[in-house]
Formats: C-alpha cells, sequence, structure tokens
C-alpha cells in the first residue's frame, strides 16, 4: 500500500521518465502505399487513434499535444493525396490521420478536465501543473489516490479500537512526514465523503472513463497491479457494506478493467486453499464470539497457518 501517488518526487520521475522516452522515439514512414493499406485496411478494421498516428504512447507513458502534432507532421507528409494521385485510397486515409489527430487532441483536453473532478476532494497536488504537459500519469495518481482514500477512511474488517485510534493520528500527518493526509478530505468532512462514495454514483463513474483506462495503459505494471487490487478490495468492502450487493456503477469499472476478474478469482483461490480440504463449514450459531473465532482457527489449512 505504499502511496506513490502522494510522493512528489515519484510523480516527478515519472513524467521525467516519459519526457526521455520520447526524446528517443522517431517515427519512421516507409512506403507510402503500404502506409495507406495500414490506416484503411481491406478487411475493413478501424484502428484506433494512437494507432493510426504509431504515437506509441502507452508504451512510452503517455503523449501530449507535441507528441500528436509530430506523429501528424512525418505521416501527413508521405500520405498526402497530392503526393499519392494514383492511390485511390490516400484520401481516406488522410482524413483518418486529421480525424485521429482531432480525437486525441479532444481526449487531452477531457483527461485534464477530469484530473480535476477526480482531485476536487482533496487538497491539490503540487505537482499537478507541471504534469499537464502529458496528462495520464497525473490522471492515473489521481484516480489510485481516490480510491485508496476510501479504503483509508473506511477501514477494512474489524479494527480494534487501538488500531483505529492510531490511524486516525496518521491521517493528520502530511505525507511529507510519513502520514497519510493525503487521504484527507479537504473540504468536506470524512463522514460525508465517505457517505457520497457509497451513496452517490459520480465519484465511481469517473472510475469508468475511457481517459482513466488510456492512463492505466500508460502507467508502470507495478503500480497498474496497484491500482487493480485497491480497486478490487473497495468492491469487497461495498459488497460487505450492503450484504453483498455492489451498486450498478461497478458494471461500467468492470467492463473498463476486465483484469478485476482474474484479482477476483485469485482471492477466491487464496481462500479455497486456506480452508481444509472437506471441512463441513457450516456455523453453529450456539458458540460464543470466542468459540467461534477458536474454530475458525481451526477450519485453517496447515498452509494458512503457516502464513
Amino acid at each position: 500500500d505504499d502511496p506513490w501517488f502522494a510522493d512528489k518526487q515519484v510523480r516527478l520521475a515519472l513524467c521525467d521518465a516519459v519526457q526521455v522516452a520520447h526524446s528517443h522515439f522517431k517515427i519512421l514512414v516507409g512506403d507510402p502505399s503500404e502506409e495507406i493499406v495500414r490506416i484503411c485496411p481491406r478487411d475493413g478494421y478501424d484502428l484506433r487513434a494512437g494507432a493510426v498516428l504509431r504515437l506509441g504512447g502507452s508504451h512510452l507513458g503517455g503523449f501530449g499535444e507535441a507528441d500528436v502534432t509530430y506523429a501528424f507532421r512525418q505521416l501527413s507528409r508521405a500520405l498526402h493525396p497530392d503526393k499519392n494521385p494514383n492511390n485511390p485510397n490516400a484520401a481516406a486515409a488522410f482524413r483518418k490521420l486529421k480525424d485521429a489527430q482531432g480525437e486525441l487532441m479532444q481526449s487531452l483536453n477531457d483527461a485534464r478536465a477530469l484530473i480535476q473532478r477526480l482531485a476536487s476532494p482533496f487538497q491539490p497536488s503540487l505537482t499537478i501543473n507541471e504534469e499537464m504537459t502529458r496528462p495520464q500519469e497525473a490522471l492515473f495518481a489521481e484516480a489510485t489516490r481516490l480510491i485508496a482514500a476510501v479504503l483509508a477512511l473506511t477501514t477494512e474488517g474489524q479494527v480494534p479500537a487501538l488500531a483505529q485510534h492510531r490511524a486516525s493520528a496518521c491521517l493528520r500527518l502530511n505525507s511529507e512526514r510519513g502520514g497519510g493526509g493525503w487521504a484527507m478530505p479537504a473540504i468536506a468532512a470524512v463522514g460525508a465523503f465517505v457517505a457520497d462514495w457509497f451513496t452517490q454514483p459520480a465519484l465511481l463513474e469517473l472510475l469508468a472513463d475511457p481517459a482513466v483506462r488510456s492512463a492505466y495503459d500508460c502507467a508502470p505494471k507495478r503500480f497498474r497491479a496497484h491500482f487493480l487490487c485497491l480497486l478490487a478490495r473497495v468492491a469487497v468492502l461495498e459488497g460487505e457494506r450492503s450484504e453483498g450487493c455492489v451498486r450498478q456503477a461497478w458494471n461500467g469499472v468492470w467492463e473498463t478493467f476486465p483484469e478485476l476478474q482474474l484479482w477476483q478469482q485469485l482471492r477466491l483461490l487464496l481462500q479455497k486453499k486456506c480452508e481444509i480440504h472437506g471441512r463441513d463449514r457450516r456455523r453453529d450459531r450456539s458458540r460464543s464470539p470466542r468459540q467461534s473465532q477458536q474454530h475458525r482457527e481451526a477450519d485453517r489449512s496447515t498452509w494458512a497457518r503457516r502464513r
């Protein structure tokens, strides 16, 4: 649960890595006829805007207006209809280039607006303005921060009073001092923020936005794994609070991040591995809470007790 999104140095280092990657990225245009076939394939398959411009955003960690302009300029010079008068698909390919450029430029504006909405419950990050040139990293960081804040402020499972007291003290410390101040809402009280999350779909629906998925694809693998784990934990937490039911807005999140199904399968497999094979797990309501706890410990497999 390392709050990397609250570490200014980590976020700026990610931005620097993207800048270095783009400085070494070159688009070399080969045979124009092959490029036209790639953009307008004969099987009718439609390429996404980033693929049309050969942008490589997810491999490079993100992109900005300058990167889109560079890609369009490199390809449009070779594929312009005036330079390919004998190719009947040149005009269509050039039109797709322009459409892809416009779509990607608009997606950058949408991503910046989404960052503001995700960050609105909290104190603004000191690095957001510096990250706006290529906004994918900031968008992913703020989406991760939102989910982590929900988990930090609601807690999971049964938390003893002493642990809750220590958690409250930690939340009052700034992240620069190793605390969890990054999770504290800036305007609303903690209770109001948590209630809004579990009763209003607006914040959850933001996570299903395609721009968040695009930012997820641009992030390093370790941070993507962290994000999926947090999402899965929030879904489990909501199910436990509402007798196994979650809001309909989760359908959009699961469609945007189908990898969550793998996390759920892993969780079920681990639960199964922690149980003794063939043991009847029906609850005995005549037991006291202490006896029930002892019974649950006895139900744990040898593998689970070693851990």
